[in-house]
C-alpha cells in the first residue's frame, strides 16, 4: 500500500505540472498521458486509492454497505479477501465478482449522485479486473 500511496502522490504532482504549464497544446498532450497510464489495469490501483479515500473521508457519501464493501476491496490485493470469501473455490469467486461488477455498474449509471457515479466506475472496473485475474490464472 505505501508504494501506491507514493506512485499516488506523484501522479497528483504531475497532474498539477500539467495543469499550470503554459502552452495549452503541452497541457492537453500531459493530461492525455496521464489518462492513457490511469486506464492500465496495473495503475488502476491508484483510482482504487483514490475512490477508497473519497469514501473513507467522507467526501463522497455512500451507504454504510457500499462503505464497507469499497473498504474491502480497496483494502487488500487478495481476491478472496476482496471479495469476502476467504475458503470459496475459484468459480465461486470469479462468479461473484462478475456479479458485483455488473451491479457497481448499474449503480454508476441508475442509483448514483455524480460523484458516487465516479466512485462507482472504479469498484465496478476493480471487481472486473479480479474476474479476470481469476480466470486468467
Amino acid at each position: 500500500r505505501a508504494d501506491a500511496i507514493k506512485a499516488a502522490a506523484a501522479l497528483a504532482s504531475v497532474t498539477a505540472l500539467a495543469r499550470a504549464g503554459g502552452d495549452p497544446g503541452e497541457r492537453q498532450r500531459m493530461r492525455d498521458a496521464i489518462e492513457v497510464l490511469l486506464q492500465r489495469p496495473e495503475a488502476h490501483q491508484l483510482r482504487l486509492l483514490e475512490a477508497l479515500t473519497l469514501v473513507t473521508s467522507g467526501a463522497v457519501a455512500m451507504p454504510e454497505d457500499l462503505v464497507d464493501e469499497v473498504v474491502r476491496v480497496g483494502g487488500s490485493y487478495a481476491a478472496a479477501e476482496q471479495l469476502g470469501m476467504i475458503g470459496h473455490g475459484r468459480g465461486e469467486l470469479a462468479g461473484y465478482a462478475l456479479e458485483r461488477a455488473g451491479w457497481w455498474r448499474s449503480f454508476a449509471a441508475f442509483g448514483a449522485t455524480p460523484a458516487q457515479s465516479r466512485v462507482a466506475h472504479v469498484v465496478h472496473r476493480a471487481y472486473f479486473l479480479i474476474w479476470q485475474s481469476l480466470r486468467e490464472d
